[in-house]
């Protein structure tokens, strides 16, 4: 069963990483030639949001990683008996961790939308 957590979370980074390297590029790719280079500030405005959405994938990725490390390592200290479990502060933890990058990128891509 410890096996199994390592294992999910690189299959949820691999997939992180394809979504970050193909489909939004492809969406970026094809947003650009929509407009067939007929206002440069599209363009520039598509590249900042290019830009917000994989750094939030990157950090996802990070906290992924964090998250299911500290599930590991609180397992293996709940077999050895030194814990009784994750603890009550582990999912008011893991939803600001995850929620407070979301938060700040929606808010950076609005404010780059209204300039």
């Amino acid at each position: 069963m410890i096996f199994s957590l390592p294992i999910i979370a690189t299959i949820l980074v691999v997939g992180l990483t394809i979504l970050n390297k193909f489909i939004i590029r492809t969406i970026l790719n094809k947003f650009i030639d929509y407009n067939n280079n007929s206002n440069k500030i599209i363009q520039e405005h598509s590249i900042k949001q290019y830009n917000h959405v994989t750094r939030l994938i990157r950090y996802l990725k990070l906290i992924i990683v964090v998250l299911f490390g500290v599930i590991v390592s609180q397992t293996i200290r709940y077999i050895n008996g030194q814990t009784d479990g994750l603890g009550v502060w582990f999912l008011p933890f893991a939803l600001g961790i995850i929620f407070l990058p979301l938060i700040y990128f929606v808010a950076k891509s609005i404010k780059a939308t209204k300039q």
